[in-house]
């Protein structure tokens, strides 16, 4: 008889900042006894360089495609920040990454800006939102009111 191999779990949880992702990554890690990796580990990097820190890390996770994690933030946020802040940052890296892990993705959204700051502002925030809503990537929907 054959044994059968256990695939993986890759799970992302994404949205526009304030929205409880790293609380839904906390709940998933302890129900489902998971590690969470999370993209604001590079915090000073992330600050000088968002696009290439952001393609060092999704390139980097790939490479844990074996083991099961749940990804706070993930691919998806390289696709939705750039086309909202109009970045000129090559994301054809992506091709390599986005369908690597089977990757089950969720979207939490809302209705009102959670976040109104110099680095997010409310336009921001709403553009970033549903930009979220329009990713092509058969995505699991969460709505946050």
């Amino acid at each position: 008889m054959k044994k059968r191999t256990k695939t993986p779990l890759h799970i992302i949880i994404d949205s526009a900042d304030g929205l409880g992702k790293t609380s839904v990554c906390r709940i998933l890690s302890e129900k489902l006894n998971l590690p969470i990796i999370k993209m604001t580990s590079m915090p000073d990097y992330f600050k000088k360089n968002p696009e290439e820190a952001s393609k060092i890390y999704n390139e980097t996770v790939v490479q844990f495609k074996d083991l099961s994690f749940i990804q706070d933030r993930g691919w998806t946020t390289s696709v939705v920040y750039s086309k909202v802040y109009k970045r000129k940052f090559d994301l054809s890296y992506l091709t390599g990454v986005v369908g690597k892990l089977n990757e089950k993705v969720f979207f939490l959204y809302g209705k009102k800006p959670y976040r109104d700051d110099e680095l997010v502002n409310k336009t921001k925030w709403k553009a970033v939102n549903s930009e979220y809503q329009s990713i092509d990537c058969d995505p699991y929907t969460l709505g946050i009111t």
